[in-house]
């Protein structure tokens, strides 16, 4: 006599759960990663603004190089002329950071990220921002989805744009953030 399968094995519903958990759990490492990534991101772009702000309320100017955070030793700004600092200099503003080429390595953002200082044109002025490159591009996203939040369609704002505008954060290029801290005039 043959017995009708009315559903499923207690080994194919187990089966089941399993390969959905494996995915819920791939999905969500994905989204917390690039997340925790974007705000240890942001953060330590945040740290190194407000570095260079003290630094200006010492000296008159920003420095380019982030490493003149950390030592006086030849330090000087470009911005708005090129001087020496040195005597004016009253650092550290920054705890110590692994830098090259005048940039902060953030490998906990992404292996080879580098975070550094620039100066972008802007309305009458110019506007200085705190500049991330070589970001994948998931976490660049999320990082202004952090940092400005989202448009109408709920993608995020800025994205795509180096024009700063209302916002805070953007985007010019892929594997680029910026985030603006000074605006003159």
């Amino acid at each position: 006599r043959k017995s009708a399968q009315a559903g499923f094995t207690l080994l194919e519903i187990l089966v089941a759960l399993a390969l959905i958990t494996l995915l819920a759990v791939g999905i969500s490492l994905t989204f917390d990663g690039s997340r925790s990534r974007a705000q240890a991101l942001i953060s330590t772009m945040t740290e190194l603004s407000s570095a260079n702000i003290r630094l200006k309320n010492d000296t008159g100017c920003y420095v380019q190089d982030v490493r003149y955070l950390l030592d006086s030793d030849g330090a000087e700004c470009r911005w708005p002329a090129v001087r020496s600092i040195e005597r004016t200099w009253n650092g550290p503003y920054v705890a110590p950071f692994a830098f090259e080429n005048g940039r902060v390595i953030i490998d906990k953002v992404a292996e080879g990220a580098r975070v550094g200082f620039n100066m972008v044109p802007g309305g009458l002025g110019r506007q200085y921002v705190v500049e991330a490159i070589d970001v994948p591009d998931d976490v660049v996203r999320q990082a202004l989805l952090e940092c400005n939040g989202a448009d109408d369609e709920g993608a995020p704002a800025n994205m795509g744009t180096g024009v700063f505008g209302t916002f805070k954060c953007a985007s010019p290029r892929d594997g680029v953030f910026q985030m603006l801290f000074d605006t003159t005039r």
